[in-house]
Parts: C-alpha cells; structure tokens; sequence
C-alpha cells in the first residue's frame, strides 16, 4: 500500500482481474481465450473483444472491454451531439439540459403579447420575425391597453390598427418586441396624427 493506505492502481487492477477470473464462469466479462504460445497472444490481444480501451470521447476518462465501447458511448456525458431542439449547436450530453433551458436559440418562449391575447409559443431565435408577421394581431392586442378608458368593438378596433398600418412605416411598428415598446409607438404615432389633424385644421380656418 502507498502512504494513504490505499493500493496503487496498478495492484488494484491486478486484483480485481483475479477476482474476476474467479467469479466470472460465464465468461460476460473476461475472455475465455488461451494461446499456446506468446505471439498468437499478442495476436488475440490486438483484436479480442474484453481489451482494455478508454473512451474517444474528449474530456472522458473512463475505461472499459471493448465489446462495451457502444454501450458507453450511447451514454457517455462527455459526448458531443447535435443539439436537440435543432439549432446549429454541438453539445456535450451532461450539458443538454441546461443548454436547451438557457441559451438556445431554437427554446421555446410564450409571444410577448401572450398575456394580452396572442397565445403562441415560439423558438427565441424567431421573436422578430413574428412580431413582424403578426404586427395586426399584436396591434389589437395593445390599442385597449393604450386605451384603458375608451370602449370599442373588436372590429373598431381592428380599423384602428389597420390605419396605424398605413399611416406609418410598418418597420417602425414591427420593430417592437413586447408590449411596452409597441404600446409608446402607437401613443407616439396618435400623438403626431394630433398634431396634424390640429395644423390642419388651423390651416384650413386662416384660408
């Protein structure tokens, strides 16, 4: 034994090769095999299916028979694997969890607007392309909230969100990616119509 009382690697691999020499009758674990001569040995040991081989895996130090090598493979934590929500990320298995959770831009994420109408859950990575397809739907969503004191129809609405649409550039507007932001472009928009309507009007009566 080495000074903290435990074997050396090198005695204890012996060991547990003896032990399971003795234990092993079936032979699932260690080769049955005998040479008659040490080069048909060497021979057999190149290619026998209980060698001793180490994982391929970087950063994995785990040792095993050969005939196993798949098995660990198939649940190695080291091993490196297209990521399983289908972004263009490699990930190591023990770290898949935590990367389909945190940063991954394929996760999935409630649309913005969810608590205010439109229930779709979308991957991250797509956030501005919907709120750009799905700027109308989103409008109707904000206009009553911007409008907390005022009743309408749906359809009023609808008319409302449509001539936001057309009054101003839709890039603007598709430019807001929650209801805060979307909500101070359409207040900022109303407020110029105001103005516009209130110029003119002014210039109208000064003719």
């Amino acid at each position: 034994m080495d000074n903290n009382r435990f074997w050396k690697m090198d005695r204890r691999e012996a060991v547990a090769q003896e032990l399971l020499r003795n234990l092993d009758y079936k032979f699932e674990s260690h080769c049955s095999v005998k040479s008659e001569d040490e080069q048909s040995l060497a021979e057999h040991k190149e290619s026998c299916i209980f060698r001793p081989v180490g994982c391929s895996n970087e950063g994995c130090k785990v040792k095993f028979c050969a005939v196993y090598e798949e098995q660990h493979d198939s649940i190695c934590p080291y091993k490196v694997l297209p990521c399983e929500q289908n972004c263009p990320g490699m990930i190591m298995r023990r770290e898949m969890d935590r990367h389909c959770v945190t940063v991954c831009p394929m996760r999935l994420m409630n649309c913005p607007f969810y608590h205010v109408g439109c229930h779709t859950a979308i991957p991250q990575c797509t956030l501005e392309c919907h709120c750009k397809e799905n700027l109308r739907t989103h409008l109707i969503c904000t206009l009553p909230i911007v409008h907390r004191n005022e009743e309408a129809s749906e359809e009023e609405w609808k008319l409302r969100a449509e001539a936001l649409v057309k009054a101003q550039s839709e890039n603007e507007l598709s430019e807001a990616l929650d209801l805060r932001s979307l909500s101070i472009i359409v207040k900022k928009l109303q407020a110029m119509k105001r103005e516009q309507q209130i110029e003119e009007t002014r210039e109208s009566t000064n003719v």
